[in-house]
């Protein structure tokens, strides 16, 4: 597989895990923020979100040495797919509290 090759199936796989991670956060979005706002989820700001980051990069560093790979696939791709979301709350977080300062 030459370059070009390669990077088409990267980026095809960047679109896809994305395009997954947005459709969770829709679902969870309308299942458990009726009336609360969002933020409200993460009391201690961002220091909440990034250890729900480093928990889930804790679980993908396990899942990556476990002996059963087709298990560990799947609960690496559900942690990548959290991350992203995680990391998306932070950014929305961050431009939230700037909203509300001004």
């Amino acid at each position: 597989m030459d370059t070009e090759e390669k990077n088409i199936k990267w980026f095809m796989y960047v679109k896809e895990i994305q395009g997954a991670a947005s459709c969770i956060f829709q679902s969870r979005a309308e299942m458990y923020n009726n009336g609360i706002f969002a933020g409200d989820y993460y009391r201690h700001g961002i220091q909440d979100l990034t250890h729900e980051i480093t928990k889930k990069c804790l679980r993908i560093e396990s899942a990556a040495h476990s002996e059963k790979p087709e298990k560990a696939a799947g609960s690496i791709h559900d942690s990548v797919i959290d991350i992203i979301n995680y990391a998306a709350f932070i950014w929305a977080y961050i431009n939230t509290i700037n909203i509300a300062k001004e």
